[in-house]
């Protein structure tokens, strides 16, 4: 019987620390920036949102955007001035809902449109 109780016990107090933690927030990212391309300006946008699970106040995410700025720079723009390159949200459907209206024209864009595929994941 002081078996079974302390097992009880142990059981209640790891369900009680497992259920205080708070699950990992999900954000949806997108590149959406301007840049110059071969001497005419773009607004390049993401094809879709990714899904991460970094906090966006972490060094985790710094390193995403850092990523994102790099990457613009390899593969579309050399001279990319580094500024934030990603936009972000917690509603998956509505950063699907903008990434599309803008890449159909439905939001209005003062560049034309350029749509990259760009993929990524919050690392160490």
């Amino acid at each position: 019987m002081v078996l079974l109780m302390g097992y009880l016990s142990l059981s209640l107090m790891a369900r009680a620390q497992t259920d205080d933690q708070p699950s990992p927030d999900v954000w949806y990212v997108w590149i959406d920036t301007e840049a110059k391309i071969d001497g005419t300006m773009h607004r390049l946008i993401s094809d879709k949102p990714i899904m991460i699970t970094c906090c966006v106040k972490s060094a985790k995410y710094r390193r995403l955007v850092k990523h994102a700025s790099k990457w613009l720079r390899k593969n579309y723009v050399p001279d990319f001035s580094g500024q934030l390159a990603l936009m972000k949200l917690q509603d998956r459907e509505l950063a699907e809902k903008i990434v599309s209206d803008i890449q159909r024209g439905v939001k209005p864009s003062k560049y034309p449109v350029k749509v990259v595929t760009y993929r990524a994941r919050c690392v160490k």
